[in-house]
């Protein structure tokens, strides 16, 4: 039979919500987790990845059950907070807490880039304006004072590139969440140019693939599965700054 039902997750910056959708968009289904900001100082906001996967992943379990088991359900979208750092090593474990998109500790980086002219080219290439927590600013703060953390990252990722990559297992990003790197706006990637004038070249070879935001980026794993409740196999995709779920049917 036709799946009847499509799963979105949204996690944003403070909360994780999971939803199932039918297929005409009306909501089945919903729950949420709050994921805790750690805040050591008036200006920094990170968040621990492995929680915000684990709140996650209760999430879909709770929505799951709702609706009686996962045979119904025909794919996943994922969608999450833009801009700050989501950092992997090479076992794909994080490297240290993810900064968020509203970690202040980089304004001086701010103030330097908007004095010698390199906040406008910015502009002008990614039709982005940058703000601390824009991630090259918090890469180039990373780079300032924690270059040990970057030394140890074989992967950046965007918030949602990390829930998907616990999911499928996948390294991917989307053209969305890639122009805010900042990207290229007419190339529709990221834009080496700019992460060489920010002296963040070595930067490039740690950004992952960029899948069309249409487009299924991997299959729910085995482990994600045993997790949540989904069925292994179900289509998963994910869009930056996205409220919209697109994904294909499959038959069960």
């Amino acid at each position: 039979m036709v799946a009847q039902f499509l799963l979105g997750i949204d996690s944003g910056t403070s909360v994780v919500k999971s939803v199932v959708f039918d297929l005409e968009g009306r909501e089945v289904a919903i729950a949420r987790r709050e994921t805790p900001v750690i805040c050591q100082t008036a200006v920094s906001s990170e968040v621990d990845m492995l929680a915000v996967w684990r709140l996650t992943a209760q999430t879909v379990a709770e929505v799951i059950a709702a609706v009686g088991g996962a045979d119904q359900i025909g794919g996943v979208g994922v969608c999450g907070t833009c801009c700050g750092v989501w950092a992997v090593d090479d076992g794909g474990h994080p490297v240290r807490d993810a900064l968020l998109w509203n970690d202040g500790r980089a304004a001086d980086v701010i103030a330097t880039w908007g004095g010698n002219g390199f906040a406008r080219r910015v502009w002008d290439v990614s039709a982005n304006v940058m703000f601390p927590g824009y991630r090259l600013v918090a890469l180039r703060w990373l780079a300032d004072h924690e270059p040990e953390t970057l030394a140890r990252t074989r992967w950046i990722l965007h918030h949602k590139d990390w829930l998907l990559y616990q999911l499928t297992g996948v390294i991917s990003s989307d053209e969305s969440d890639a122009g805010y790197f900042p990207g290229d706006l007419r190339a529709r990637g990221y834009s080496g140019a700019l992460l060489e004038e920010a002296g963040l070249g070595n930067v490039r070879e740690k950004l992952p693939p960029v899948v069309p935001s249409h487009q299924v980026v991997g299959m729910i794993s085995k482990q994600a599965a045993a997790l949540t409740g989904l069925h292994a196999g179900t289509p998963s995709r994910g869009r930056g700054g996205c409220r919209r779920v697109h994904t294909r049917r499959r038959r069960v």
